[in-house]
């Protein structure tokens, strides 16, 4: 049945469906649409009524008609796809159980199905209504059983009480949250396909890491993929540590688990596959995880235009928030979804100053910045912190681990969206003046030969100011000119990282600098093409950094990848894709050997 429908079967389909919607108006009569003995799910008399309305209005002529437009517009549309989409909307919204609205959905189509065939003599529409009595038949069949399994899982382990959710509870949840009529999950599109294939074969294991933009709609992406290609497994997802921390004591084996909150760690349950899912701002330290790309700008707009949102309003939806999605989650959910924590309400000095520094340690220069910023000794700001740690939605977090210790924002995307308009320009210009004082100084481990540096970075001196502290502050000039929008402030970012990059004049200083070079080219694209053409002119090391070939592959440092990690950003670039082309010509020209392949 995916072939494309006849316009004229359609029009038969839809001025059926209405004359036996008309036919059954009076008297609650329309509840035997969805059951033929025993009683609807609603039962309270106002709601009743209030979903009668609401049920006629999905039916109404206009909307009829809107529906019969898509289906005729559309190849492959099928109608009992459209229909149960429809019927499935309004019944999530009423908080019907999901066995109870298919099991509805189910016994509507078969009343509309025996009132066509009853009354409309159509040999085209009889076929048609044959095939899709099979088709709708075999559906329910099997979602029937899949359904009962989960069903049936959830209830032993209520009994053992302990709370879990399936796939289709958190489809309802966002579809009753949503401000956009036929929202769920298949909105979350995963849109990655060597992401796909990766973590279809890892599916087998008992711990799969999967690391994307945002932790919130990574997960809601990876549950998307898990009903539509692993409904014959049972995905349980879990809200809180404490329900996790119970299923240690179940028999429970074989099911996906998906911990769905915040935990500093997360215990593995065995006989199970454990996905823990992290933001880009959550460490993750595993050798294997597998990391989701964001979604494009034009998948999110094919998304909403689904929605039957028109084609420019989803350009500016997706435009006005870079396709991020802590701001578009604002446009897409009600209000009421967005209780303000108190870290928000008291945007204190403190609270602004861990936005600014964006991740820090208690290195000597870390500590001193912090105090600068925030106005309060570093004592002071640690006490007031830890009143937004180890909650469900923190503000902070503290990492540990073999590398070190820091602290650093939960989520950036999060605290920018809830938090930029409370950095007043006495606290930016500050900032400013701090991160050229900070960038600039070189690390200990920069005055060793560049062959040595990989076991020098054993015994060298630690620097005063944190390679975590700088990557931080670089960040926030990111979020606050590009993604925030402020462009007043995008010419004093270009200036501040030429200024940076203005104190480069050797190997040295270009080996340094070139490990915070991606972010600074994201920071201020033209500043840093302009410095990488200036080397091509007059060479002040950048060149040497290129031919530097000594020490073993495995235990030197080559840092000219950082830089053209930084190319390969200003490529996808209209604006700079011409200009960094010919910096990589000019470049190969040299001849260099470089020690991994590079292909221009």
């Amino acid at each position: 049945m995916k072939e494309k429908i006849k316009d004229t079967i359609v029009d038969l389909l839809f001025d059926g469906v209405k004359e036996k919607l008309d036919c059954v108006k009076e008297n609650y009569k329309w509840q035997k649409l969805f059951v033929s003995t025993g009683d609807f799910f609603v039962n309270n008399p106002d709601v009743l009524v209030k979903f009668e309305d609401d049920l006629y209005s999905v039916f109404s002529k206009d909307n009829l008609i809107r529906i019969a437009k898509r289906l005729k517009d559309n190849n492959g549309y099928d109608f009992s796809q459209l229909l149960h989409n429809e019927l499935y909307d309004l019944m999530v919204s009423y908080e019907i159980p999901i066995m109870e609205t298919e099991t509805y959905i189910h016994h509507f189509m078969q009343v509309i199905i025996t009132y066509l065939e009853e009354n409309d003599s159509d040999k085209a529409l009889e076929m048609f209504l044959g095939d899709m009595r099979k088709e709708i038949g075999t559906y329910f069949a099997a979602l029937e059983s899949k359904l009962e399994l989960v069903l049936n899982q959830i209830s032993n382990l209520n009994k053992e009480k302990i709370t879990t959710y399936s796939i289709a509870d958190i489809d309802a949840q966002i579809r009753r949250e949503t401000k956009y009529k036929g929202m769920g999950l298949d909105f979350f599109k995963l849109d990655d396909e060597q992401f796909e294939s990766k973590f279809q074969n890892s599916l087998n294991d008992t711990k799969v890491y999967v690391v994307g933009k945002s932790r919130e709609e990574t997960t809601y992406r990876i549950l998307n993929e898990l009903k539509n290609k692993n409904s014959k497994r049972i995905t349980l997802v879990v809200k809180s540590e404490k329900e996790w921390n119970k299923l240690q004591h179940s028999n429970l084996s074989g099911n996906i688990l998906v911990p769905f909150f915040y935990a500093d760690s997360i215990v593995v349950i065995p006989n199970n596959t454990n996905i823990f899912i992290y933001g880009e701002d959550e460490p993750c330290y595993t050798q294997n995880k597998l990391v989701l790309r964001k979604r494009t700008k034009r998948n999110i707009i094919d998304s909403l235009e689904e929605l039957g949102i028109d084609a420019n309003e989803a350009y500016k939806m997706v435009d006005n928030t870079h396709g991020l999605y802590v701001p578009l989650k604002k446009k897409l959910f009600d209000g009421a979804m967005y209780d303000k924590p108190d870290w928000i309400e008291g945007h204190s000095d403190v609270v602004i100053a861990a936005l600014l520094c964006g991740k820090w340690t208690e290195a000597t220069g870390d500590v001193l910045v912090f105090e600068e910023l925030s106005g309060k000794a570093y004592s002071d700001c640690k006490k007031e912190l830890g009143k937004y740690l180890h909650r469900e939605n923190p503000y902070i977090v503290s990492n540990n681990s073999y590398r070190g210790s820091n602290m650093q924002l939960a989520s950036v995307e999060d605290a920018w969206e809830e938090l930029d308009l409370y950095i007043n320009d006495e606290m930016w210009d500050k900032f400013i003046s701090l991160f050229y004082e900070v960038l600039i100084e070189s690390e200990p481990i920069f005055e060793y030969p560049f062959e040595k540096h990989f076991e020098a970075s054993i015994y060298a001196k630690k620097p005063e100011w944190s390679p975590t502290l700088k990557k931080g502050m670089i960040r926030t000039l990111i979020m606050r000119a590009y993604y925030r929008g402020h462009e007043e402030n995008q010419k004093q970012i270009d200036n501040i990282v030429a200024k940076v990059l203005d104190t480069i004049t050797s190997k040295e200083r270009w080996g340094y600098i070139s490990q915070y070079l991606p972010e600074l080219c994201e920071a201020s694209p033209e500043s840093v093409l302009r410095k990488l053409e200036s080397e091509i002119e007059v060479s002040q090391g950048l060149i040497d950094l290129f031919a530097e070939k000594d020490g073993d592959f495995m235990t030197s440092r080559h840092y000219y990848t950082n830089v053209l990690w930084a190319v390969e950003q200003l490529i996808q670039q209209k604006k700079y894709v011409a200009r960094a082309l010919e910096w990589l010509w000019e470049i190969d020209s040299h001849n260099i050997k470089f020690n991994i392949k590079f292909y221009i």
